[in-house]
């Protein structure tokens, strides 16, 4: 057998127990009292567990709200049809919160793939990239030249849910001291970011969710402000720059 059929044959045994083993991949091993399956139901075991500890480290509010039980059926799941495709283990989950969407077990937590998305960007945020953030000093030069654009760091996030989220989560770590949360007409509009070593997350006015989605989506600052106030004339420009920099939000641009 080639490397290459090797390679492939043992992944598909390690991650599907019932795979039917080739006979030549099965003459590579040798036979003695522990057989060729409970051997790989070893390597299967540690690996899909491994997997699956990490998930749980990433995903913590799936296993607050669901049990351990319902949430290692559910990883295990995930990782038979999503292995790793990097060897950084920091980048791998990001596709769960879809395939929640799709397993139906959680149907009857309609909320539960938003929290998996929620608990994904605060973990993608803290193993973000750094990046210079815009400073009170650098907006003193915006009175007589004003940027183009204004993007956000590359550690921020923005989404937007029916639910809402904070509530959930606080209440998923600290049912025995907090009331249910109200999920009916509730929604969340979300910026998660990262001042200093740690992911923070912050919930936006409606007005601050559309401002900050247009720079998000790479729309010159001018456009996204005339955007902005045609949906909302209040929006106070100014108050809002001020507070999204002195919160570190924005990345240094070049003027």
């Amino acid at each position: 057998m080639k490397l290459e059929d090797i390679q492939t044959c043992f992944q598909d045994h390690i991650i599907r127990h019932d795979h039917q083993m080739d006979d030549a991949f099965k003459a590579l091993y040798k036979q003695d009292d522990i057989t060729l399956d409970q051997r790989f139901s070893i390597y299967r075991d540690n690996i899909i567990g491994g997997l699956s500890a990490i998930l749980m480290e990433i995903f913590p509010t799936i296993n607050a709200l669901t049990g351990k039980d319902f949430t290692n059926t559910l990883l295990r799941a995930y990782i038979r049809h999503n292995l790793p495709q990097s060897g950084c283990l920091d980048e791998y989950g990001g596709g769960l919160p879809d395939f929640i969407d799709t397993y139906n077990p959680a149907a009857s937590v309609p909320y539960l793939s938003d929290i998996a998305r929620f608990d994904w960007a605060l973990s993608a945020c803290e193993h973000s990239l750094d990046d210079a953030p815009l400073t009170p000093q650098d907006m003193a030069t915006f009175q007589t030249n004003i940027p183009e654009y204004l993007p956000l760091r590359t550690s921020c996030f923005l989404f937007s849910s029916p639910y809402p989220l904070p509530d959930i989560k606080s209440f998923a770590a600290n049912p025995d001291d907090l009331p249910p949360p109200k999920l009916d007409d509730n929604p969340a509009h979300l910026l998660i970011y990262r001042p200093a070593l740690k992911a923070e997350y912050l919930k936006l006015t409606d007005i601050e969710f559309f401002f900050l989605t247009r720079l998000h989506h790479s729309l010159p600052l001018m456009e996204a402000v005339e955007d902005t106030l045609r949906y909302a004339p209040s929006f106070d420009f100014a108050k809002t720059l001020q507070n999204f920099t002195m919160r570190g939000v924005f990345r240094k641009a070049e003027i």
